[in-house]
């Protein structure tokens, strides 16, 4: 019988030790933050020139997730770049005042409602700029194979240079 309780005390304790280890991309509730606030270390997805040619690169980052992983690393992203990284020389297409109306994940699709400041004042690049941070942003997750955006409930006709 001491065997057993000595058995079960080490298992119980191996398991509590593993899920004290933070993964990478995990979710972190033991950061010193409020009790009940989680955050996890994501990637966002922001524009960069390298040789002369503005690209989509990926910055990590730890959010909050208020709103679940992926509706909370799209808000990260639409917030844009941090002042430092703004001074690394990283910037985004998308309006900063561009409001998320819904967010769902059905069988491997996001669809995404925007509110209308998505809609870019720029041209093709511009466009295809703003598409490609938010699926970056958001594919990177396994509940993720496609996104569809949407502005004001519409998704045909948007997005257009």
């Amino acid at each position: 019988m001491k065997k057993l309780i000595i058995l079960l005390s080490l298992l119980v304790g191996a398991m509590l030790l593993t899920g004290c280890m933070e993964q990478p991309g995990e979710i972190d509730d033991e950061n010193g933050e409020e009790e009940g606030e989680q955050t996890a270390n994501v990637d966002l997805y922001f524009m960069e020139v390298v040789d002369g040619t503005e690209q989509t690169v990926p910055i990590q980052r730890e959010i909050d997730l208020d709103n679940g992983q992926e509706e909370s690393a799209l808000k990260a992203l639409i917030q844009g770049p941090t002042d430092e990284e703004q001074d690394e020389g990283y910037s985004s297409a998308i309006d900063q005042a561009t409001q998320v109306l819904s967010f769902e994940i059905e069988e491997g699709v996001a669809t995404v409602d925007f509110s209308s400041e998505l809609e870019p004042a720029g041209g093709s690049a511009m466009v295809m700029s703003i598409q490609e941070q938010i699926n970056n942003t958001l594919t990177q997750f396994e509940s993720i194979d496609e996104v569809v955006i949407m502005v004001e409930g519409q998704s045909e006709d948007i997005l257009q240079p």
